[in-house]
This record gives structure tokens, C-alpha cells and sequence, in this order.
């Protein structure tokens, strides 16, 4: 708040929204949390850990570009990634100071050059339950899963001598939607999030980063701009209008990027839990609802509305 005073008040209207309408009518609203607290012990090896594993070897043991490329995806599908791609680390996505942790507040001036990004899917029949606490459980045990991979990858490549850091919920340096669409996993929806032609938003990611010579692969196009120009169903079923209406097609790019936050979180606040309804929506997620486990209708849009403030 020293820095951004203008965000106190905001902050202060979220946190009397109380525990909000999902949060404890469950037996998986525990699980959601203890999940991520898990994973957050799980943040200190994300750089390497006291007596980590060096592998003795000389430079021409080291396998060619390649090979190397094709062997971590190798590992990350073994573990469940459904989707692995190769990108140089740009700047863009990288954000300028930490926002957790110990170093809070510290630039983030350090990355490596290159970057291996994943993605696991998440179930359709769980994130048909969005807004709802099994929605949140399965995003919370999807990003358990998805840190395995990265730490394990990390691991193995400091193990080979090359710098490599694993970015994983909550302990992530990167911004990783946008890398994920420069590594060929899909491109950026309405709703600010990756879209795959195959899972839809229903994927999670993680990504390590190292300066390992690795093969680049390139971006994919299926008409995301037009297809979300028409279909509008994420920015129609948002509960508290987070996400940019009407047209979006003449600044795609700074549009994506212009979800209300503050807003969203908003939901998530009254929710009790993850909204995820945006996720769930999308046409090409295949989850086929209106949100909250039931389907949308015609004349149904504000259904969403009604069950969030009861209007």
C-alpha cells in the first residue's frame, strides 16, 4: 500500500465479503486449500535444493538440442502434460518484481533465455461444477500435478550443469498464457486466458526456464480474434462483467488484456472459491453449460447473476 495506495480501499471492500456463498458447503472446500498450502512448501526447490544431484559428465556427453527437446517433453507427458512447446523467454512476459515470498518486492532481473512450457487438462465433468467448490478443487490438485513435472525437469537440467528454474503456482517469474501462445499451445482468448483448439481453457500450465540450447517451436493460428468477435459467450456469462463486450477485433491485442481484476476477484470473493465460469463457457473447453452445473437455456444469461447476488 506504500506503493499503490489507491488499492487500500479495493482491498478492504474485498475482504468484507466474508467467506462467501461455496466455501464450506462441501467436503472439498478443506481440500482446496490444504492443496495449495502443499504446494507452497513446495516453491523452496523451485531454484534447487541443499546437495541437489550433479550429474559427472563432460560437454560431449551432453546431448544435442534436439534430443534434449524431445526428452523433456517426453518427461513432461509421462507425468500428464497433454501439451509441451519451446519459447524464447521474452521480456514481455516476465514480470518486473516478485509478488510472494521471501523476495517480495526484489526485481526479477535474472531470467533465462529460454523457456519450456506445459499444460495439463482439467476434467470436464469437475469444471462443469463451476462456480463451485469441486470447479476450485480440481484447479487446485491440476496445479499440484502440473509442479511435479517443473520441479523434476529443473532438477534434471541442473543436474546436467545448465542453469534451470521451475515456475509453478504461485512461485512463477513469468506471466505464462502469452508465453504458452509463442510456444504453440494456442492463442488468447476474450477472456485473457489460453485457449487450445483441443481442451479449451481447461488446461493449467507450468514452465521451466534455462539457458539449455532447446529447439523453438512456433506460434499456432486458428482465428482466435474472429472466433471470439462472435462468440461472446464468456464476456455474456460473466457474473460481474469482468471481461471486455462488444467488439474486440480492431485491438485484439490490448483488449485480451483489459479484464477487470478487481472485478473478477470479486467474484471469486463471494463465490467462496474460484469463478472459473469463463473456462468452463468457452466452446472449445467441450464442458457444455451455462455455470453452476446447470444448462444454459435461451433468456438463461443472468443466471449466473442471480445466484451471485440474488437479483
Amino acid at each position: 500500500y506504500r506503493r499503490h495506495p489507491e488499492r487500500e480501499e479495493t482491498d478492504r471492500r474485498l475482504r468484507e465479503y466474508g467467506e462467501g456463498i461455496f466455501s464450506r458447503r462441501l467436503p472439498e472446500a478443506p481440500m482446496v486449500e490444504t492443496t495449495f498450502s502443499f504446494i507452497t512448501q513446495l516453491r523452496q526447490f523451485v531454484r534447487g535444493y541443499y546437495e541437489e544431484y550433479r550429474y559427472p559428465h563432460n560437454s560431449d556427453e551432453t546431448p544435442d538440442k534436439t534430443e534434449l527437446t524431445e526428452f523433456l517433453k517426453k518427461t513432461a507427458s509421462f507425468y500428464g502434460a497433454v501439451l509441451s512447446g519451446v519459447t524464447e523467454t521474452d521480456e514481455e512476459c516476465v514480470y518486473e518484481t516478485r509478488g510472494r515470498g521471501v523476495r517480495y518486492g526484489l526485481p526479477v532481473d535474472d531470467y533465462l533465455p529460454r523457456t519450456l512450457i506445459f499444460a495439463f487438462e482439467m476434467s470436464v465433468e469437475e469444471m462443469r461444477h463451476a462456480p463451485g467448490i469441486r470447479e476450485a478443487a480440481e484447479v487446485a490438485g491440476t496445479y499440484l500435478k502440473i509442479a511435479v513435472p517443473a520441479l523434476v525437469i529443473a532438477s534434471y537440467l541442473r543436474g546436467l550443469g545448465y542453469s534451470a528454474v521451475a515456475h509453478i503456482d504461485g512461485e512463477s517469474e513469468l506471466v505464462l498464457p502469452p508465453l504458452a501462445e509463442r510456444a504453440g499451445l494456442g492463442q488468447i482468448g476474450r477472456h485473457g486466458l489460453l485457449v487450445n483448439k483441443k481442451y479449451g481453457s481447461r488446461i493449467r500450465l507450468a514452465a521451466v526456464t534455462t539457458d539449455a540450447e532447446l529447439e523453438i517451436d512456433e506460434p499456432v493460428d486458428f482465428n482466435m480474434p474472429k472466433i471470439c468477435e462472435a462468440c461472446r459467450k464468456c464476456s455474456d456469462l460473466c457474473p460481474v462483467e469482468a471481461i471486455p463486450k462488444g467488439s474486440i477485433l480492431e485491438n485484439y491485442a490490448a483488449e485480451v488484456r483489459s479484464i477487470d481484476h478487481e472485478a473478477c476477484f470479486s467474484a471469486w470473493r463471494k463465490f467462496g472459491t474460484d469463478c472459473g465460469v469463463c473456462v468452463a463457457v468457452c466452446p472449445y473447453s467441450k464442458v457444455g453449460h451455462g455455470g453452476n452445473g446447470r444448462a444454459a437455456k435461451p433468456g438463461e444469461e443472468n443466471f449466473l447473476k442471480s445466484v451471485l447476488f440474488g437479483s
